[in-house]
């Protein structure tokens, strides 16, 4: 076979050596590489089963995936052959049909109904093998970008697989040959865990890879970051105050403009680096705090987003201190972008571990590398934390000194009087539980927007701000989760995409006594999305909170998701608000 191998590596016209080559090898492309260990390879054309005019197979495991290959007399793909399969022979292209990306040609790009990824169907998605005849790699192999994400052999994070390529819902900059997008810390993939938009395709070579072979890529990204990296020391004196006697960084680690921030090392060296200078790593409300300002900006600079202000959607990371306008209220710079940050606060959540012994810290701020919708103030999406014993390549760090700030208090004011079955806030009423708000009940499910707010009419309410939910949810106190400011898995109807026995779905209203704010309102997190009206246009809504399945931001009081108005599922209601007349009316 190790012959025949590279034989046909040497050859640079294959079309009838097809029918001359092992059963397996048919319908795979030869490709080959001096770099490689075993001069090259050979990897299927198409997602598997590897059959143009197919719906590939979709909702895979990394197990399923290398029992599949396996059976076929082949095996998964390493990390590094895919992307040298992506690359082309060039070793140039950024996408796998070129240097710059052209629209329409992949499957990807495809706006999502549910408006996050929790809640998609695969089947009604994704596009048949070789449809898109443009999106080929030089050498011939198709569909690398979009469609389904790939299974690849990896030590990422110690999961032992990773995938590649992008999905067809894929933002465009995310999808290319680089495996940069499924690196970002707040990337989360269980290998044990069926993934709606995970496919695989095959490799062969005479030999199977070492660990040795599967590391490479890992090695690469790890010391092309610490290549880049200043190797000044640290300037503990360049520092802003963001409360009394309270400091933050001016500047990412070693905290110097004009120098490129430290990366890929792991929280607990971020850490030690930050005490060894008489300070210590910010805590996540610290970080967001000194991002923000007291506005609570989205972005370090306001509200709206500012094409170019910070150092985002690039594609390598650049010097601190280069984009001016990224500057938070307080005069720290980059806390958007260039790098993510880790923070000293921990995150409890079994679903983003890949072992019970993982000890989770939260990061902020995004990285070169991510978009608008990543690279804010306040997460309001994904999951951005990482193991304290990883380091990243996109990930670096500043540190605080002084006394902790305390976490703000939301001004409230006075309630006003409300219904028995409502809770009464500043200036509006709210249900104590998810459509119809009745206790012991399970809530009313598959809402669209119009039939949310139609319902909500029709009992003499509405359907409630975005601004009011998220008020609500948070409380006086500005917690993260309805309950408090530590995740806890078991509080609500929330299975963080853990299997259950008879399946998904939602819970009677108020079945989780500790899914619960400070003012009395339940399910707030979990069970399911709730439709509210956005601040630009009450005609218009999102949905808030997430569903009793994997949830964006684990259902934190800031998770949304902009689905489409006419989007409904099993995993979506409603919660009514009122206003002090509707809320006189209703009283009577």
């Amino acid at each position: 076979m190790a012959a025949i191998l590279l034989l046909l590596i040497g050859c640079p016209d294959t079309t009838d050596v097809e029918e001359q080559v092992p059963k397996p090898l048919q319908g795979m492309q030869q490709i080959e590489d001096p770099n490689h260990p075993q001069g090259g390879f050979w990897i299927d054309r198409f997602e598997y089963p590897n059959k143009e005019g197919e719906i590939p197979l979709s909702s895979t495991t990394l197990k399923q995936a290398i029992e599949s290959c396996s059976e076929q007399g082949k095996r998964l793909c390493t990390a590094s052959e895919w992307r040298r399969a992506c690359h082309g022979n060039t070793g140039r292209y950024r996408f796998s049909y070129g240097e710059r990306y052209r629209p329409k040609i992949c499957h990807l790009g495809i706006h999502l109904a549910s408006g996050h990824s929790s809640m998609m169907k695969p089947e009604d998605s994704l596009a048949r093998s070789g449809a898109n005849s443009s999106c080929a790699s030089i050498e011939g192999v198709f569909d690398m970008i979009g469609n389904l994400e790939e299974w690849v052999l990896d030590d990422w994070r110690g999961a032992s697989g990773s995938l590649e390529g992008g999905a067809w819902y894929t933002f465009h900059e995310y999808a290319d040959c680089s495996g940069k997008y499924s690196r970002q810390p707040d990337y989360r993939i269980s290998p044990n865990r069926q993934v709606l938009s995970a496919g695989f395709r095959c490799c062969w070579t005479p030999e199977e890879p070492t660990q040795e072979d599967i590391q490479i890529d890992r090695i690469q990204r790890q010391k092309a970051a610490k290549d880049r990296a200043s190797s000044k020391s640290y300037e503990p004196k360049n520092e802003v105050e963001i409360g009394a006697g309270t400091f933050i960084d001016r500047y990412e680690y070693p905290n110097i403009p004009g120098e490129h921030p430290i990366t890929a090392v792991t929280w607990e060296e971020a850490s030690a680096l930050c005490t060894e200078a008489g300070k210590r790593l910010c805590e996540a409300y610290e970080w967001e705090q000194a991002c923000s300002g007291l506005s609570q900006w989205k972005y370090p600079y306001g509200e709206k987003y500012i094409y170019n202000s910070c150092p985002i959607s690039l594609q390598e990371p650049t010097e601190s201190g280069k984009y001016i306008g990224c500057i938070s209220p307080n005069g720290a710079y980059d806390m958007v972008g260039n790098v993510w940050e880790w923070t000293n606060t921990p995150l409890d959540a079994v679903i983003l571990k890949n072992n019970d012994e993982q000890e989770l810290k939260e990061l902020r701020g995004g990285s070169w590398f991510v978009d608008k919708v990543k690279g804010v103030c306040l997460p309001e999406d994904g999951y951005p934390a990482g193991p304290s014993d990883f380091s990243f390549p996109d990930v670096g760090f500043r540190c605080c000194r002084g006394e902790k700030l305390s976490l703000p208090q939301a001004s409230l004011g006075s309630a006003i009087q409300c219904p028995d079955d409502m809770v009464g806030q500043h200036g509006y009423c709210i249900d104590k539980y998810e459509f119809p708000n009745r206790e012991g009940e399970h809530p009313t499910a598959d809402l669209d927007f119009h039939k949310a707010s139609t319902l909500c009419q029709e009992k003499g309410k509405r359907l409630c701000t975005e601004e009011e939910w998220e008020a609500a949810c948070a409380g006086q106190k500005s917690q993260r989760w309805p309950y408090g400011n530590q995740y806890d898995s078991t509080y609500c109807r929330d299975l963080g995409g853990r299997a259950e026995e008879g399946g998904g779905g939602t819970r009677p209203s108020g079945a989780f006594p500790k899914c619960v704010t400070e003012d009395g309102i339940f399910d707030m997190s979990g069970n399911l999305w709730e439709w509210t009206t956005t601040k630009a246009n009450t005609r218009r809504g999102v949905i808030r909170g997430g569903g009793w399945n994997l949830s964006a931001g684990l259902g934190q009081c800031r998770s949304r998701a902009a689905a489409q108005q006419n989007y409904h599922a099993g995993e979506v209601g409603a919660r009514c608000c009122a206003g002090p007349e509707q809320a006189k009316k209703l009283r009577k």
